[in-house]
């Protein structure tokens, strides 16, 4: 028997029931520890590197340093046809020979 919209808009939807799991922790950490390991923490980073913040920013963000930021000029046109066409080649040589490998 076919339902026709009228009989589907009048019935009610299940109740579904609805149980959230608590999460417990397993080990609570006290904020005084808490903080006493923060500032352990700030305090070994300010003796290991005692740079200024504002140095170290524009160290990292320079482009005129280079490597971490600015690829060489001969990067895309090797990269893109390797990528693109030798490494697909590769994939689906391997591919072919294992699929068609006898077991």
């Amino acid at each position: 028997m076919l339902a026709n919209r009228s009989s589907l808009a009048t019935r009610p939807a299940p109740a579904k029931a609805s149980r959230r799991a608590t999460l417990k922790p397993s080990a609570a950490v006290s904020p005084k520890l808490a903080a006493s390991v923060a500032a352990a923490v700030a305090v070994a980073v300010t003796v290991v590197a005692p740079a200024e913040a504002a140095n170290v920013v524009s160290s990292i963000a320079s482009a005129s340093e280079g490597w971490p930021f600015v690829p060489p000029s001969w990067a895309p046109s090797v990269l893109v046809p390797l990528v693109g066409l030798v490494v697909p080649a590769v994939g689906m040589a391997w591919a072919f020979t294992y699929i068609e490998k006898d077991a």
